[in-house]
């Protein structure tokens, strides 16, 4: 059986990790403007207590039972885009010859990191899945 040529490997970490970016520039923009509508509702809360008016008031008028759950759902669905993406791109820098200590480096994270990414692009190799926490 022929070994895959490691130029197609490079091509194929490089745009699975460009889909992922692209998921996390999604996720990035939801989570933005679930914070715009959160600053906007607290505002509208100071702006309340300050004038003496009802916060139950304002709370019911601006939706706030959907809001921290949103919110909260926004946070999660950002932090799970960015890991994927994380280890996607760690994938080619190393791909690309990038050591363990380049990673820590040009990600600022710790040992402890670098080595359950590298763990999670193993099963990646494995079982062509996503990366834990998907």
């Amino acid at each position: 059986m022929a070994s895959a040529d490691p130029g197609d490997t490079i091509s194929a970490l490089r745009r699975a990790a460009a889909t992922d970016c692209q998921a996390l520039l999604v996720a990035e923009a939801d989570l933005t403007a679930q914070l715009q509508q959160h600053a906007e509702v607290t505002e509208s809360m100071i702006r309340t207590m300050e004038d003496g008016g009802s916060l139950l008031d304002t709370l019911r008028a601006n939706d706030s039972q959907r809001l921290r759950p949103a919110l909260s759902n926004s946070v999660r669905a950002f932090e799970r885009a960015r890991h994927r993406a994380r280890v996607r791109l760690i994938a080619v820098a190393m791909a690309e010859g990038a050591t363990d200590q380049d990673v820590r480096e040009l990600w600022n994270i710790s040992r402890e990191i670098v080595t359950r990414a590298k763990r999670e692009l193993a099963l990646l190799r494995v079982n062509g899945g996503s990366p834990a926490g998907a």
